[in-house]
C-alpha cells in the first residue's frame, strides 16, 4: 500500500501545468542557442515542440504554450503571429481562458 501511495504522489508531483503567453519575440534559436525569448520568458524548444506555419521575426508577436519543469520552461507549441507589436494601436484585449479566468494583452 505504501508503494502505491508513493507512486501516486510521485506521478502527481511531476505533472506540470500548461501556460500560454502572447508576447513579442525578442530572440529565437540559433545554432549556438536553443531558446526563445518571448517577452520576459526564456523558453526552450525540444524535438516535441510543434510550430505554426509563419516565419519567426524579431518584433513579431508569438503565442507560446509551455510547461515549466524543474525551473525550465519548455515549449509545447509556438505560433508566430503575422503582426508586429508596434502595429497594434488599440486594446487591451481581454481573452477568456476558461470559466472565471481571463487574460489581458
Amino acid at each position: 500500500m505504501y508503494c502505491l501511495l508513493s507512486l501516486l504522489f510521485s506521478i502527481l508531483s511531476t505533472t506540470a501545468d500548461l501556460y500560454t503567453v502572447v508576447d513579442v519575440i525578442n530572440s529565437f534559436p540559433t545554432d549556438e542557442n536553443n531558446s526563445w525569448i518571448i517577452g520576459e520568458h526564456e523558453i526552450e524548444q525540444d524535438k516535441s515542440t510543434q510550430f505554426g506555419n509563419a516565419i519567426a521575426e524579431k518584433g513579431n508577436l508569438a503565442k507560446v504554450t509551455f510547461l515549466e519543469l524543474n525551473g525550465t520552461k519548455v515549449a509545447t507549441n509556438i505560433n508566430v503571429l503575422p503582426m508586429k507589436a508596434t502595429s497594434l494601436t488599440d486594446g487591451p484585449y481581454i481573452i477568456r481562458k476558461s470559466n472565471d479566468q481571463y487574460i489581458a494583452i
